[in-house]
């Protein structure tokens, strides 16, 4: 009995009224949008890294798939969430959709253009990973942060290389994502299990 009152008391949050965030209906859709967000990442990061001799043109197709899609994902995150974080993630799912859209819809991309387009999209996603991520309460916060951080350091690391050649962006890409991937499914079960936590308490 003690140790079920423990965990009950740590899955409380004051700002919900007693409530877990993820005991709601918000944090069960928040759990499904990062395992989602998750999955995808992984697909991505696999599909660039095995792609033998991956062309600019292929990569930037595959770029604009994943950040069309992942933006799309976190504007509904953004809509579907509460509080603080609704419009860090609104914004950094434009900023998303806008990258996509762009290396999509320019059939010459040069790989200097096209390393430019992802470095600044991930840095700039990555800082509104992480403001939105602070501003949550839940227990995977601190793992989607550090898919932020990821994002930041992969962006910066491109934007300060960027005539790194085709291969070579799809492989930091490939890593950043494989490694965002996890950290996004691992904050999604977080939350998961924090959901199961409080309906058994």
């Amino acid at each position: 009995m003690h140790g079920g009152n423990e965990h009950a008391t740590a899955a409380v949050d004051p700002s919900t009224g007693g409530r877990h965030p993820a005991g709601t209906e918000v944090g069960r859709r928040l759990a499904v949008l990062l395992g989602v967000r998750g999955l995808l990442a992984v697909v991505f990061g696999v599909l660039v890294l095995v792609w033998p001799g991956i062309t600019v043109l292929a990569l930037a197709y595959v770029f604009a798939a994943y950040a069309l899609v992942d933006g799309i994902g976190m504007i509904i995150s953004g809509f579907r969430s509460s509080g603080g974080t609704r419009w860090w993630y609104v914004l950094a799912g434009v900023v998303g959709v806008i990258a996509g859209v762009a290396a999509a819809v320019w059939p010459g991309v040069t790989v200097l253009v096209l390393a430019v387009w992802a470095g600044a999209w991930a840095v700039v996603t990555g800082v509104l990973e992480i403001a939105a991520a602070v501003r949550r309460e839940d227990s995977g916060r601190w793992w989607t942060a550090l898919a932020g951080v990821l994002s930041i350091i992969a962006g910066l690391f491109i934007l300060i290389w960027p005539a790194i050649g085709a291969l070579a962006l799809a492989t930091v890409l490939g890593i950043y994502a494989l490694a965002a991937g996890v950290s996004f499914l691992w904050a999604a079960w977080q939350v998961r299990r924090a959901h199961v936590v409080v309906l058994g308490a």
